[in-house]
Parts: C-alpha cells; structure tokens; sequence
C-alpha cells in the first residue's frame, strides 16, 4: 500500500502490523521501528502529522 509521495499514515502501519504480528505488542513493534529506520536513515517519522515517510 502506496500513498501519494511515499508517505504512510501511522494508524496505517500500526494496523499492517498488528494484522501479520497478531502475537506481538504492534505499538512496542511500531516504535522499534520508526527507532531503527530513522537510525539507518530508511525513512522519517513526523511525529505531529504521524506520517511515516522515505528517507531524503
């Protein structure tokens, strides 16, 4: 699932993750991974509109 100019709504991804994680805690999951993506520059996190978004 795309968005317009590779930007993700934070619901969006924590719902992806809860769906194929059913087992796992998707907000500590979520968190881990906005940490480490921003961390390896993969992708930004904009905590005021929670918008996920690939790395410039």
């Amino acid at each position: 699932m795309r968005a317009p100019g590779n930007r993700v709504e934070a619901d969006v991804a924590r719902e992806l993750i809860a769906m194929r994680l059913p087992q796992e805690d998707y907000e500590r999951v979520f968190d881990q991974l906005v940490r480490w993506g921003r961390f390896g520059d993969l992708f930004d996190y904009d905590e005021a509109s929670e918008e996920l978004s690939v790395a410039s």
